[in-house]
Formats: structure tokens, C-alpha cells, sequence
């Protein structure tokens, strides 16, 4: 089943779409890297982030 997350920084509409939690993730540190250069990407933001992941 595939997965998704959408960014959950207010304001950005971004979706992110991966076959697993793993792919969803790595794209979530491009989307970071390039959209949100000033977050910092720790275990509680990607800890948070993946338990907004959902089946679709």
C-alpha cells in the first residue's frame, strides 16, 4: 500500500507520495532541504513527521 504525507509546515501545500515509510522520508529531507531551509530535521521533527504518514 502506498503512503503519504502532507508538509505539515502551515502554509505549504506540499504532498509527499512512496511506495514505503522509508522513500516517503527521504523525500521528506529534499522537500525540507529545498522549501524549508530553515528547519532542522531532528528525530522529534522526523519522529512527527512519520506519524502523520498515511495508507493511501
Amino acid at each position: 500500500m502506498a503512503k503519504r504525507l502532507e508538509c505539515i509546515i502551515p502554509g505549504c501545500d506540499a504532498t509527499i507520495d512512496g511506495l514505503t515509510e522509508e522513500q516517503v522520508l527521504a523525500q521528506v529531507e529534499t522537500h525540507i532541504a529545498r522549501d524549508h531551509p530553515d528547519l532542522e530535521l531532528d528525530a522529534q521533527a522526523t519522529d512527527s513527521m512519520r506519524s502523520n504518514i498515511q495508507d493511501i
